[in-house]
């Protein structure tokens, strides 16, 4: 093996619909068609695996702009036995390439082997399953471990098995299907993969019951196109699982065609532990730096995925937990008697919210309270960062640098002072929007920003 495969495969400018497309249209539906208006960001491939072997299905043709490789013959733990020579093919011909592996729900034996093994503590039947959709995708990394091949995205692919069927009588058994795909795109994350999942709407509610994953991208199957446009139509309508369209396919019955959506050209991505945060959306890295300081873990929900909740105003509770958290959660003991008339010892985060009192950090409102389940307002966040940083010394500009902030306005020299820091510069039309709420993912990047200070 040489060193080349060490590297992911070299980019390639895109196409446009003329050729490629065209040439799908007439195969798919014996039509004639007039080439559509091209989009610049627009990309077109093909996605091939085992069917691809000698003797099976044709290539590719070589000008296409990308493919996606499946690692899997059909079920998870096999391997594509043609993965090298696909690999090779996509390297050989300059082809930007990404992998797909199945997903599928275990036998007794699976469960037996890799149930106990994995992030999970195997205490129920649902660690478990997660354990064994870990090492479903455990395994798909070790077939790209071994051909030295980094893909950067590894698509799951989500849809009935016969050789190995889902169980889907019951809402329980759809549920029992989720674990084994929480367990897949956790080791995908692990590993550093982006990940998205690949199905279409009635497989993936016959699975999932409907799952809803509207962070995690999607790879939208249409099929035998019914006409012309189906394909791209699947970019902009609503995904089988919520989250946004990444790729459309559809096939006519020897190749399977894709094209990009959304104005991206195929390429990599980051994707979130969160399954409700986006890859490409603004704040992905202060959200995961966040996460991986352990400022927030967000919530478990209960097919064990996390969630962040990034456009849910963050509430002044969990506001304190976070500072507390960014201090390095200092060595402190609470009050037996709270400082907030409406807190109380067992409040959660009482500690926190006690520390914000004790440090300067949060005095509350005249009337002693400190209202813990009401949204933090863009302005008395400014102020609390302020304070965080140690009130540091500061001279505010005699004409406000926000169109919505008078020079008289309460923490006037707290918000322009985060101006000045580059920890907040206002929106794009010159204002600050004092009375807002702050979202989480916004929280994110503020306290990022502020870390270094």
């Amino acid at each position: 093996m040489t060193n080349r495969r060490h590297t992911r495969c070299a980019a390639r400018p895109s196409r446009t619909l003329t050729g490629l497309l065209a040439v799908a249209m007439v195969l798919a539906l014996g039509l004639v068609l007039p080439a559509a208006p091209a989009r610049a960001a627009t990309d077109y491939g093909y996605d091939i695996s085992w069917p691809q072997c000698p003797n099976g299905q044709p290539m590719p043709p070589t000008d296409t702009s990308f493919v996606i490789i499946g690692l899997t013959r059909g079920l998870a733990f096999t391997e594509n036995p043609c993965l090298q020579m696909h690999v090779d093919w996509a390297f050989d011909n300059g082809l930007p390439a990404q992998a797909y592996a199945m997903a599928t729900f275990p036998t007794s034996a699976q469960l037996d082997d890799h149930g106990d093994n994995g992030p999970w503590p195997a205490a129920s039947r649902a660690d478990r399953l997660r354990n064994v959709g870990y090492a479903e995708g455990m395994a798909a990394v070790t077939s790209l471990a071994r051909l030295g091949w980094d893909p950067g995205v590894v698509w799951v692919d989500v849809e009935p098995r016969p050789a190995q069927p889902w169980p889907s009588t019951t809402s329980a058994q759809r549920m029992e299907n989720r674990y084994v795909i929480t367990g897949l795109l956790r080791a995908l994350h692990d590993s550093g993969y982006g990940f998205g999942i690949y199905s279409y709407l009635n497989g993936w509610n016959e699975i999932t019951d409907g799952w809803q994953l509207t962070g995690v991208p999607v790879w939208a199957a249409s099929g035998h196109l019914d006409y012309p446009t189906e394909a791209e139509e699947k970019c902009t309508a609503a995904s089988f699982s919520g989250g946004p369209v990444f790729i459309s396919q559809w096939t006519d019955g020897s190749y399977d065609y894709n094209l990009t959506c959304g104005g991206e050209s195929f390429g990599d991505f980051t994707s979130s532990r969160f399954v409700d945060f986006p890859p490409r959306v603004q704040f992905l890295t202060e959200v995961e730096w966040l996460a991986g300081e352990g400022i927030s873990t967000g919530w478990t929900e209960p097919e064990g995925t996390l969630t962040y909740r990034p456009w849910q105003p963050i509430d002044r509770d969990a506001m304190a937990a976070f500072f507390y958290r960014l201090a390095g959660s200092p060595a402190y003991t609470p009050p037996a008697v709270s400082p907030f008339t409406d807190v109380t010892p067992a409040t959660p985060f009482y500690a926190e919210m006690a520390w914000m009192h004790d440090e300067g950090i949060a005095t509350g409102f005249p009337d002693g309270s400190y209202r813990p389940w009401e949204p933090v307002n863009r302005d008395a966040m400014a102020a609390f960062m302020y304070r965080f940083a140690n009130s540091p010394t500061f001279t505010a500009p005699g004409t406000s640098p926000f169109t919505d902030v008078a020079t008289t306005d309460q923490f006037y020299l707290e918000l322009t002072w985060l101006r000045s820091t580059g920890i907040s510069t206002g929106w794009p039309d010159g204002s600050y929007r004092p009375g807002e709420p702050v979202m989480r993912d916004a929280m994110a990047a503020f306290l990022y920003r502020l870390d270094p200070i």
